[in-house]
């Protein structure tokens, strides 16, 4: 197979996990994953090509065929950026994608964060700190020195992040931020290592805070409305991954 060949394959399976990941988060926590989906604002079971991923939601305008009630934009984001990491992620760092995308999806939706997949992604994280020791920041990371020991450094990166997730926790009473987005920041500090961890963490409070300001201005959201914060981790962890670089280089240049 050409090179084009393997990677529409390899994002057309994505797309398919993608489609049983929203299975997983719309049905969570009960998690029956026996019977046909259904509208889940109607009820009424799904054919079998109302549920190809990606195209039946844009065939069908958004909208359930039966109802016409808007179908959630959560069944396709999910597919296309697991298809997407599908074909961009190597195999570890693609587990650790698929949890963070149902991890995210579930948080969005109910506004927690299973201490179950935070644990996963801490498991993985030593594991890849073990087969494939790097640092996201390459020549970057020496403007803020840490451990040159692998698990030292990870070690380092777990308490900055549940450190700093901490803080915000306790002064916010719990209100502003949640027990579990400081699990998950720990978690991401194992994968991320030391001092990437800390620009990610910077990069997810800079989304979430455009995120909620865009709220206020469309009038989409007030000054009390809770948004979850996971995803928002989630985010400035793979803008880490994939663009810390030229970020840093950027900034830089600016000063």
């Amino acid at each position: 197979m050409t090179s084009t060949t393997v990677l529409v394959f390899k994002f057309v399976i994505g797309l398919a996990v993608g489609s049983f990941i929203n299975v997983i988060a719309f049905r969570y926590p009960k998690l029956n994953l026996g019977g046909r989906s259904q509208c889940r604002k109607c009820r009424k079971k799904l054919c079998w090509f109302e549920l190809i991923p990606l195209v039946s939601f844009f065939a069908q305008k958004g909208r359930c065929r039966n109802c016409g009630r808007l179908i959630s934009w959560q069944y396709p984001l999910v597919e296309f950026l697991t298809g997407l990491a599908f074909v961009f992620l190597p195999p570890l760092w693609l587990i650790a994608a698929v949890v963070m995308i149902l991890l995210s999806a579930i948080d969005w939706r109910l506004m927690i964060i299973p201490d179950e997949l935070s644990l996963f992604l801490a498991g993985l994280g030593i594991l890849i700190a073990i087969v494939t020791p790097g640092d996201f920041l390459a020549g970057y990371g020496a403007f803020i020195p840490g451990p040159d020991n692998i698990l030292l450094n990870r070690l380092l990166a777990v308490l900055a992040g549940g450190a700093a997730l901490g803080v915000v926790f306790l002064l916010g009473r719990g209100q502003t931020m949640g027990l579990g987005d400081v699990k998950l920041a720990g978690a991401l500090g194992l994968l991320a290592g030391w001092p990437a961890i800390v620009l990610s963490l910077g990069l997810g409070f800079i989304v979430g805070g455009l995120w909620s300001a865009a709220l206020l201005i469309t009038g989409a959201g007030k000054m009390r409305t809770l948004v979850p914060f996971g995803p928002f981790l989630v985010i400035g962890f793979w803008l880490t991954y994939f663009f810390s670089q030229p970020l840093l280089a950027w900034y830089f240049s600016l000063i």
